[in-house]
């Protein structure tokens, strides 16, 4: 395999698993992967050909939609909760 290749691999690693951090909550180990990222992005725009750029570019709005997807949920979520929440301080209230 081709060491770009192999590069476009390890990028798509640690995409998934920037992914499963964000899906987990676990955004403590996020920044030392998308520092990763960015590292092997840069090393292949320096070294590759328009094919590979075009992986990276589906990769990038890939990852784009699903942050998009996440924080729209994450928005809906913290809805449903105060939703929630003023719901029980409402009941607590009359009783």
């Amino acid at each position: 395999m081709i060491k770009y290749e192999e590069d476009l691999k390890k990028l798509e690693e640690i995409s998934i698993r920037i992914s499963n951090l964000i899906n987990n909550n676990e955004y403590e180990k996020i920044l030392e992967l998308d520092t990763h990222r960015k590292r092997i992005i840069n090393e292949i725009s320096k070294s590759s050909g328009s094919s590979s750029k075009n992986r990276i570019s589906k990769i990038i709005n890939l990852n784009n939609i699903a942050i998009r997807d996440l924080e729209t949920e994450i928005v809906q979520l913290n809805t449903n909760h105060n939703k929630f929440q003023k719901r029980i301080k409402f009941y607590s209230l009359s009783k």
